[in-house]
């Protein structure tokens, strides 16, 4: 049995009924394109998570405990972006992150085996309505306090636009506001308000937490 931990992010799709069959089509690609991002962002010789979608809206990831966090804002933010939907309709994502052993990790994710995944299956089939993002990793003060702050940050991330959810990529690599206004094409002062208004400070704030502790 392997002794590795890993972290398994098992999500449903918020709003897939909106979605067109086209767009619904296009899912597999918005999700490669956002695990895409986390080497970058996450320590050297971090590898792309795996993952596999089934019932053709939900999702697996496998990830180093470390990253899941970033993992998963970097898909929420990644789907927003790729659906500029109305925020009555927008695109998100229902999730449960789960740390634990793997004793077989398949070519389909889903086919994997190991505590991780069945914790992280059973999380999400569990989690409360009223939830969006749950975490466990067995350890109770740990999964307290991440669970409350994981409550707080769904406050804010269910409430991005499409074009604040575009700057989450230049912000996980620390980007200034001169180089995100250079990449984006606003202005600085615009790339300041959105900043602001998304309330990225607490995030940053939340991912930092969420490494220490984890």
């Amino acid at each position: 049995m392997s002794t590795k931990l890993y972290a398994v992010i098992t999500g449903d799709i918020v709003k897939s009924s909106k979605l067109t069959a086209a767009e619904l089509e296009k899912l597999p690609g918005v999700i490669a394109e956002a695990l895409g991002r986390v080497p970058a962002v996450c320590p050297p010789g971090t590898e792309i998570p795996a993952f596999s979608i089934f019932r053709g809206d939900s999702f697996q990831i496998l990830t180093p405990p470390d990253c899941a966090l970033k993992t998963l804002i970097l898909v929420r933010a990644g789907l927003r972006t790729a659906y500029p939907k109305r925020l009555a309709n927008a695109v998100d994502v229902r999730s449960a992150i789960a740390i634990g052993r793997v004793e077989k990790i398949a070519g389909n994710i889903t086919e994997s085996i190991g505590e991780a995944f069945t914790l992280s299956g059973h999380l999400l089939d569990k989690m409360p309505r009223n939830r969006q993002t749950i975490f466990t990793s067995g350890e109770e003060n740990r999964d307290k306090e991440l669970n409350t702050a994981l409550s707080l940050a769904d406050e804010i991330i269910r409430k991005w636009t499409s074009g604040q959810a575009e700057l989450v990529k230049y912000l996980m690599k620390n980007a200034s506001q001169v180089e995100i206004s250079a990449k984006t094409g606003i202005s600085q002062p615009s790339a300041r308000s959105k900043i602001k208004t998304m309330g990225w400070q607490g995030i940053s704030d939340l991912l930092v937490r969420y490494e220490e502790l984890v």
